[in-house]
């Protein structure tokens, strides 16, 4: 995954700045920042959502420019994501869904008894589930698509110690021999991730500062994000 000076309008309103951002294969990518810094923007960008419109830089991914390609096209060639709120789906069991992602239903059953997400199967999607649940659920679609990219939006947000640890091992597992990017803002989802992940600093719509994630997250709990931009 490659990032070229992307420039990004949500409603007529510039919010990525000229983002330059760059993963090789089976690299973990985390970004911190505050609230309103573009983090959310940048992933849901990267997947191709609608509402992100990219007025100038290109976006790359398995060696082609996919800059206006569909969300679809962007699934095919291996990215997913998981959304920090998700919409509830009613009328649409999660079975249903995770039979898109994979034909291959013994895997998916499989896959659930080892997550321990057989009870979820023939709900509704997210209807009635709690935050930490609806994580699980989220992170479980993202296990049986299997993408060469992973794009995670705040995983433990809303989510108490026992789904917390939950999430991070299915985290772990997910991007063993993959690559991923990883919001957070608490940074307790650290743990689950490798110790050579790189870390991204956003503020203003703007990366700031690089480095390990790990190393810049015990930066930002000494002296916060205003901090980030010095060496």
């Amino acid at each position: 995954m490659k990032v070229d000076n992307l420039v990004v309008k949500v409603d007529n309103k510039e919010i990525l700045k000229g983002i330059d951002f760059e993963l090789k294969d089976n690299e973990i990518g985390v970004i911190f920042g505050q609230n309103g810094s573009g983090k959310s923007t940048f992933l849901q960008t990267l997947m191709g959502f609608s509402d992100y419109k990219v007025k100038n830089g290109q976006i790359f991914f398995e060696n082609q420019n996919i800059t206006n390609e569909s969300i679809d096209k962007r699934a095919k060639l291996g990215m997913g994501i998981m959304l920090q709120k998700p919409p509830v789906i009613k009328g649409v069991k999660l079975i249903d869904v995770l039979k898109l992602l994979n034909n291959n239903e013994e895997e998916i059953l499989n896959l659930a008894k080892k997550y321990n997400m057989e009870s979820y199967l023939y709900r509704e999607i997210n209807k009635g589930f709690s935050g930490g649940e609806i994580k699980r659920s989220e992170l479980f679609s993202l296990i049986i698509q299997s993408p060469k990219l992973a794009l995670i939006d705040e995983p433990e947000s809303g989510v108490d110690v026992d789904n917390l640890k939950l999430i991070g091992e299915m985290i772990k597992n997910l991007i063993q021999n993959r690559s991923g990017i990883v919001i957070t803002h608490t940074g307790e989802i650290l743990k689950y991730l490798p110790d050579n992940s790189k870390g991204f600093i956003f503020e203003n719509g703007k990366v700031i500062k690089k480095g390990l994630a790990k190393e810049l997250f015990k930066d930002i709990k000494k002296f916060g994000f205003r901090r980030g931009d010095e060496s």
